[in-house]
């Protein structure tokens, strides 16, 4: 999050736990550069690259990931969601535990315009049964 994101969201946080004056800080603040999720995810790499954006573990030791790499990842995840026919306004299921990956997949799935519909695998089938049909 770049600094007056940051500052914005931080300052708003505390004013509405003390409650002092919360709303009208709100409307008065600076709004962040960003509207969306996806434009916070490319702002971030386009600002703050680094070579270690997100660490993941892999055979007992944590391995960097690079934004560059993350970025990377979401168009070809974006390219390969689009050449199967996910168009905007669709919906995709995504199944994973909480990992780098699920992210990834995430930001190519709203990059597209659809929406993720998330699975995690401690569901039971007619539980997703229920959030599918």
């Amino acid at each position: 999050m770049d600094s007056r994101a940051g500052r914005w969201f931080l300052y708003a946080t505390i004013t509405c736990r003390t409650g002092r004056g919360a709303q009208a800080a709100i409307e008065n603040m600076e709004r962040p550069e960003f509207r969306t999720i996806n434009e916070l995810f490319l702002k971030a790499v386009e600002r703050h690259a680094k070579p270690d954006a997100f660490l993941c573990k892999s055979g007992g030791r944590y391995r960097g990931v690079s934004s560059q790499q993350a970025l990377e990842t979401v168009a070809a995840l974006a390219r390969e969601l689009d050449r199967r026919g996910v168009r905007r306004g669709d919906r995709v299921a995504l199944l994973a535990e909480n990992r780098l990956e699920w992210a990834l997949t995430d930001y190519a799935v709203l990059g597209l315009g659809a929406s993720t519909v998330p699975l995690y695998p401690t569901l039971l089938a007619p539980d997703e049964d229920f959030i599918l049909l």
